[in-house]
């Protein structure tokens, strides 16, 4: 399958461009960096380009963002090609000597994973995320505008060993797959009221009905029922490293809390409450090597919409949804002694 792209330049810290395969947007494209001297640096595009996707008329990973300081291992003058030898459009960058570009580590130590648990307000800290570090050294973990799981592990090993941050919908144990050092990070929230706002967000966005695999429930059926895994202690889930297919919805425990609790002993720097977030939000973005600044106020439920399905919401058995999430209960428990 044809390949094509382009080679922006040097912006910043880093050489940036788009690769795509054409006709099938859902893979990523795979480049080879040529360095001068013959060395051959494998890499694949990790973020969202909405400028190609609108011309291309596809919705895909099609952006690469190369460190400088990665590149200078291996010389100064580069080539761009697809994998089976075709050049990219203006294809071939050559790293100025006056410009203070300096040599760095060809891995980093260790790299940060932020896991964003649903309706934590992690919207606003991925919008300061983006605006404050160069692409080179992150990537997401979203449907739709990041990569998937799969699609991560398969990148590169010397490119996944250059990140200094990984932040997703993603759960505890991708960590793994960096070949570095996995430091943690996230926000939990009171899950009666997690819950609650992800009700909200569910009808705000999509009204009163949600499609399971060909099937229309209710919402209030969702939720009743816990028919996915974000009305099933989806923060134990997240944190414990426990995927539905491992753990079926509706037998989340104790016992998979305390398995979460010792994930968090062992290897998080930072686990904050989104009730004192405001608080604490300088010491979480000191951890991610970012400026302290305001964390916006973004995905909010409209309040205003959500009163239509004011029906809905009353169809709500809170006590049984309670019962099912007493192992998230535990575990935001003791985030807040902690």
């Amino acid at each position: 399958m044809q390949t094509v792209g382009y080679v922006d330049g040097i912006s910043g810290g880093e050489i940036i461009g788009w690769a795509r395969k054409v006709g099938d947007p859902k893979a990523l494209a795979e480049i080879n960096i040529v360095a001068e001297s013959g060395h051959i640096i494998p890499w694949k595009p990790t973020h969202y380009r909405p400028d190609v996707c609108n011309v291309c008329g596809e919705q895909g990973i099609f952006g690469f963002h190369v460190p400088i300081s990665f590149l200078l291992n291996f010389g100064s003058i580069f080539s761009f090609f697809t994998v089976d030898g075709q050049k990219l459009n203006n294809g071939r960058v050559e790293i100025p000597s006056d410009e203070g570009f300096e040599v760095g580590p060809v891995s980093v130590p260790e790299c940060n994973v932020y896991l964003h648990i649903q309706k934590t307000m992690g919207t606003s800290v991925v919008n300061v995320i983006h605006n404050s570090l160069e692409k080179s050294r992150f990537l997401s973990i979203y449907p739709q505008f990041g990569l998937s799981v799969p699609q991560f592990i398969r990148l590169p090993l010397h490119q996944r060993r250059t990140l200094k941050l990984v932040v997703g919908h993603t759960s505890f144990g991708v960590g793994r797959y960096l070949g570095n050092r996995a430091n943690h990070l996230t926000v939990v929230r009171e899950p009666m009221a997690r819950v609650r706002s992800h009700l909200m967000h569910i009808l705000s966005n999509s009204g009163p009905t949600y499609n399971l695999c060909g099937v229309d429930y209710t919402v209030d059926e969702v939720v009743n029922n816990g028919l996915t895994d974000e009305f099933d202690n989806l923060q134990v889930r997240m944190i414990a490293g426990l995927y539905e297919g491992e753990i079926p919805l509706g037998e989340i425990s104790l016992d998979d809390a305390e398995l979460a609790i010792h994930n968090i002993e062992q290897s998080f720097s930072y686990i904050g409450t989104l009730e004192k977030f405001r608080e604490t939000a300088k010491t979480f973005l000191r951890c991610l090597d970012i400026t302290e600044q305001e964390l916006p106020h973004l995905n909010e439920a409209k309040s205003q919409v959500v009163q239509k399905y004011q029906d809905t919401i009353e169809r709500i058995d809170w006590d049984r949804v309670r019962k099912r999430h007493l192992p998230e209960i535990a575990l935001y428990e003791y985030v807040c002694q902690k």
